[in-house]
């Protein structure tokens, strides 16, 4: 399957991997603290990404064929740094996050 990031072709081999996993393995970085320490994917929203135009969280999304993924925008670079910030926050504060699953099922059993 194909999929485009940033313009780039990228040939996806593994259809269970995340769009931030694909990414990392083609030397893509997008920021996903809350996927990296598992927890609630997608609390934090440091991934955000526009996936044919409409936003989406990339630790909470797989690859379905000829998605056109936009990662590095100025605009989403603006948006992942506030969101990451409002995540430090609260994690600081020990406050309960939210999960942006949009699987359908919630987070916590594994279709993120």
């Amino acid at each position: 399957m194909n999929i485009k990031i940033d313009g780039r072709d990228i040939v996806v081999m593994n259809l269970n991997q995340t769009i931030v996993d694909i990414a990392a393995s083609n030397g893509i970085g997008i920021p996903a603290p809350c996927y990296k320490a598992n927890r609630k994917f997608g609390c934090c929203n440091g991934c955000a990404i526009l996936v044919n135009g409409e936003l989406k969280y990339a630790c909470t999304v797989r690859p379905s064929h000829d998605m056109d993924i936009k990662v590095n925008t100025e605009e989403l670079i603006a948006l992942r740094k506030e969101n990451l910030k409002k995540y430090k926050h609260a994690i600081a504060k020990g406050k309960k996050l939210e999960c942006k699953c949009d699987c359908g099922s919630g987070c916590g059993d594994g279709c993120c």
